[in-house]
C-alpha cells in the first residue's frame, strides 16, 4: 500500500452506493433547538414541516437543564412508496390515557 494512500471510513466519505436509505451521508441544513420536558434537543433535518411540528409540540417548553443538546437528525424524501416492509412483530398499541391520567395500553385483540 502507498504511502499516499488514505482509509476511507464511513464517516469520511461517501460509499461508492447508491443506496442511503437512512441519509446518514445527507447534509441537513435546517436546525433548531427546543426543550420537550426542559431537556436540550437540536434537530436538524431537510424538511420544514419537521421544525413546524417541533415547534409545535415543543415551542412552549421552557429550557430547564443545562446540558449539551441531544442532536436528533430527522430525513424526509420525496418517496411515494407504500410497499415499505415492515418488521417482523407489529408495533404495541398506542397507550391510552384514561381517568386520572392512568395510561392503559388495549391487550391482544383490542380489548381492556
Amino acid at each position: 500500500m502507498a504511502t499516499s494512500a488514505v482509509a476511507r471510513t464511513a464517516a469520511d466519505a461517501r460509499p461508492d452506493w447508491p443506496r442511503d436509505p437512512l441519509r446518514y451521508f445527507d447534509e441537513f441544513p435546517l436546525r433548531a433547538i427546543f426543550y420537550p420536558s426542559g431537556v436540550p434537543m437540536e434537530i436538524s433535518t431537510n424538511s420544514q414541516a419537521v421544525i413546524d411540528a417541533a415547534r409545535h409540540s415543543w415551542g412552549p417548553f421552557p429550557k430547564i437543564l443545562d446540558i449539551e443538546p441531544i442532536h436528533v437528525r430527522i430525513g424526509v424524501s420525496d418517496s411515494k412508496r407504500t410497499d415499505l416492509p415492515l418488521g417482523r412483530t407489529p408495533m404495541p398499541p398506542a397507550p391510552h390515557w384514561g381517568k386520572a391520567g392512568e395510561g392503559r395500553a388495549p391487550r391482544r385483540g383490542g380489548r381492556r
